[in-house]
């Protein structure tokens, strides 16, 4: 469950950080608050101590958070781990019942860290003033941390969370506190979560590549669909994808076989996945998947067999446009039947 791009054993001061929302470590402000037991006596906090650019690199910084999606605040904390340590090391919080799935944001972060991504499982049913939280998480992260090459104590615990010094000590490390008025970096994943695209410009491009919505193209031959899909992207400030089955034909002079259909969908969609990466909330599609369903059905009489993703829009382009394609070669006589074709496969899908 690792992506490991660097080594341990030259390390010897271990740094711990985690980016959350609240004193409890959880990304979950939706939930009803447990019961809150009496506050037991506690020692003073000690003071918050800040990155200290003048010393020498630690070994190895630990980044724990749920990143229920990933956004720019984790991001700054992997920048700042990486900066005072030669290694960063994050853990993703993963439960049977999280809203996004872990695999989903392990692949996430392993685009984002650049060293080494794992997974911390388990959950901790006491509310934060309970006695045993901090000591149970630090269990949790213990556990967790011996998993590891060359099982790396903490030595410094890199937090958003002011309440994150009780960990700090039980792990013997020191807390150092990042951001926690959120000066830097105003965003939390529960407002990701409510409206994604509201808060566009605080996702990482993995992450964008999720959330982004998708607008599809379709429709007969010369009837202006690599046009609009142009001047759409244009007039929302965002990305289009080509058409790779008209890139191909060109290629190879207007030539296409039916084995060809699986590859061109292929290309597609992970052209598709590319731009989303680079999207201003919207990809526009010069055709898909289906569109090339129904071209083999129309070129072969059968239909090619690989995965069509439904996309958030169709758009259905008509014949109204007058034909300027090579009658020779696209039948400009069919474009009527096609046309309805396309209407008919994108309602089945929506």
């Amino acid at each position: 469950m690792f992506a490991t791009r660097g080594t341990l054993s030259s390390m010897r001061h271990p740094i711990c950080a985690w980016y959350n929302n609240s004193g409890s470590g959880y990304e979950e402000p939706e939930d009803p608050p447990k019961e809150e037991p009496k506050k037991p006596a506690e020692p003073p906090k000690p003071k918050e101590e800040k990155p200290d650019a003048s010393q020498p690199k630690a070994g190895h910084a630990l980044v724990i958070g749920r990143f229920m999606p990933p956004h720019a605040g984790h991001q700054y904390l992997f920048d700042v781990a990486g900066e005072i340590a030669q290694v960063t090391t994050v853990l993703a919080r993963i439960t049977p019942n999280d809203r996004i799935p872990g695999d989903l944001r392990l692949a996430w972060l392993n685009e984002m860290v650049r060293d080494r991504v794992g997974q911390l499982t388990g959950d901790v049913d006491l509310h934060v003033n309970s006695p045993a939280f901090w000591q149970t998480w630090s269990d949790v992260v213990s556990r967790a941390l011996v998993a590891l090459p060359d099982a790396p104590r903490v030595d410094l615990l890199v937090s958003s969370d002011r309440e994150a010094w009780r960990l700090a000590e039980l792990l013997g490390a020191r807390h150092v506190c990042v951001d926690p008025e959120r000066d830097a970096v105003s965003i939390s994943a529960t407002d990701i979560r409510r409206d994604p695209l509201r808060h566009w410009s605080f996702l990482p491009p993995p992450v964008r590549a999720h959330y982004a919505k998708r607008i599809v193209l379709i429709g007969p031959e010369s009837s202006g669909k690599s046009t609009f899909a142009r001047e759409l992207a244009a007039a929302l400030d965002t990305v289009h994808v080509p058409e790779q089955a008209r890139l191909f034909a060109q290629r190879t002079g207007g030539m296409l076989r039916e084995r060809d259909l699986t590859a061109i969908a292929v290309l597609q969609r992970a052209t598709e996945s590319a731009a989303a990466r680079r999207a201003n909330r919207f990809v526009i599609c010069d055709t898909d998947a289906l569109s090339l369903k129904l071209w083999g059905e129309r070129l072969f009489g059968r239909t090619p067999e690989f995965d069509i993703h439904v996309p958030d829009l169709y758009l259905v382009t008509d014949t109204s446009i007058p034909f300027m394609g090579t009658a020779n070669r696209d039948a400009p006589a069919a474009r009527s039947t096609f046309a309805a074709r396309c209407l008919a496969g994108t309602c089945q899908r929506v």
